[in-house]
């Protein structure tokens, strides 16, 4: 009798274990997942490549003289702006498929706060304002395009977030390096036209034949100085949590067999608790 009861909490043990393992949510994988997802789908472009076209159009305008005040409130003609405003539309897409990855990856570790609207078409390679996605970009953001929608619909189990996170890890990184390196090029280009447009307004000042002018030029250069500047903080912060989730991905990566260690969980947790802070600093 006292065998029986022996092998019947034995298999209970075994079942309770099986439970914890498949049944019940990833709870610091979990977070981890959501708060990349969240992050990532938070990214905008208040001062993308269409803004940095059009100023760079404003700065190759001839001195104003007198008809300064005509050409402040006119809409420049930007003959790239809609070129750029593509490129955007691009680099958007493409932190969207990523916060996709993470938002499958929280779905299947229990979250059940996640909502998925599909992609669309997939990144298309060209040049857009000297801004090359290459072919092998693209096909990297395709392919991610698939495995999102494939977490979402193909009805994966909880237990195959290892086999998951394992056979695109090298896509997902590769992902972030592009990511990363749009970042980069979006700051320098913000540094470039913050210079070109002080000479230019200084100049402008300068050749002032009235006031008016001149103090609608100042009040320009004032307004324009705290957009550059704002948009540089937010470039900033924007790879310092996309460096951060990065980083997150690969321990969840490394640490994929050994979900349940203590010393992954917290580690784990400390991503996602840096991540929060960094994209509440990014929102500021």
């Amino acid at each position: 009798m006292k065998a029986r009861q022996s092998a019947e909490s034995i298999l209970l043990a075994l079942l309770e274990l099986l439970c914890l393992c498949y049944c019940v949510p990833l709870k610091e994988v979990v977070t981890f997942t959501s708060n990349s997802n969240n992050a990532l789908l938070a990214v905008n472009f208040s001062y993308g490549y269409f803004n940095y076209s059009r100023d760079s159009t404003y700065i190759i305008l001839k001195d104003p003289g007198d008809t300064v005040l005509v050409r402040e409130l006119r809409n420049v003609d930007c003959t790239k702006c809609s070129s750029a405003a593509k490129l955007d539309t691009l680099i958007k897409k493409e932190f969207t498929i990523v916060a996709g990855y993470y938002g499958g990856l929280a779905k299947l570790s229990g979250s059940g706060l996640i909502n998925f609207s599909p992609i669309g078409k997939a990144v298309s390679a060209g040049t857009y304002v000297g801004v090359t996605i290459s072919k092998d970009e693209a096909s990297y953001f395709g392919d991610l395009t698939t495995v999102v929608s494939d977490l979402f619909t193909a009805g994966y189990r909880s237990k195959e977030i290892k086999k998951i996170v394992k056979e695109h890890e090298m896509a997902v990184q590769e992902a972030f390096d592009l990511l990363i390196l749009h970042i980069d090029n979006m700051q320098s280009k913000i540094d470039l036209v913050k210079k070109e447009y002080k000479t230019r307004l200084e100049n402008w000042i300068d050749l002032s034949k009235t006031y008016r002018e001149k103090w609608l030029l100042i009040d320009r250069y004032k307004q324009k100085s705290k957009e550059f500047d704002e948009a540089v903080l937010y470039y900033k912060n924007l790879k310092k949590t996309v460096q951060k989730i990065k980083d997150g991905d690969k321990v969840l990566y490394n640490s994929i067999n050994k979900l349940n260690d203590e010393s992954f969980r917290k580690q784990i947790m400390g991503f996602a608790a840096d991540i929060i802070y960094l994209n509440s600093s990014t929102k500021n």
